[in-house]
């Protein structure tokens, strides 16, 4: 169960910067793409550095043109996700 969102939203300039603080548990891309919704970002870049745990990799497979996703269950650090 997802829970309550927390992020603060940070305005540099001419150019927005919106920080996310994600708590453990929480869905990652559900999360991203709440935030977006709520603050009308339409596109943007995004980097993060902590942890994930339970992870779905998935990957897309030219020749195929399939993808393949699988899990892996545990904690991971994530030392750079862009």
């Amino acid at each position: 169960m997802l829970k309550t969102l927390v992020y603060k939203l940070y305005y540099k300039r001419d150019a927005n910067l919106c920080l996310i603080v994600l708590d453990r548990g929480e869905e990652l891309i559900t999360t991203l793409t709440q935030c977006a919704e709520e603050q009308q970002i339409a596109c943007a870049t995004f980097f993060a550095i902590g942890a994930l745990c339970d992870v779905e990799i998935g990957y897309y497979e030219l020749p195929t043109k399939q993808y393949h996703f699988h899990t892996e269950e545990g904690d991971f650090e994530v030392a750079s996700l862009t």
